[in-house]
């Protein structure tokens, strides 16, 4: 996460947190580390699993649109905007975004050094 230096430090427990469904203790230090690292998708992304698992559509689907669109080919970001639409049901684009996701998963598996 080059993209990232001074606000690992926050952003690690930030993900810790949310993994452990600490959502009121995640939300604020990953939101921090997104000021802090204003470019990184992984943050943005993080930001917006966490307003999705809260219920705040809106606030998650602003975070995961710029997690896509600082980085448009990384299957994890259209993912989680594909899981934000079919929540808000908007099944056209929760299926375009799972779709996106199987091209860019099978993409890179072809990709791969065998």
């Amino acid at each position: 996460m080059k993209d990232l230096p001074d606000g690992l430090t926050i952003f690690l427990p930030g993900s810790t947190n949310l993994e452990q469904s600490r959502l009121a203790e995640a939300l604020p230090l990953l939101q921090r580390a997104a000021e802090m690292a204003p470019d990184s998708a992984a943050c943005r992304m993080k930001v917006g699993m966490a307003y999705l698992r809260l219920g705040k559509l809106p606030e998650a689907r602003r975070a995961l649109e710029k997690a896509v669109q600082l980085a448009p080919n990384d299957p994890a970001g259209h993912y989680q905007l594909g899981r934000l639409y079919k929540d808000m049901k908007d099944m056209e684009r929760a299926k375009a975004e799972f779709k996106k996701t199987q091209e860019l998963q099978e993409h890179a598996a072809s990709t791969k050094p065998q």
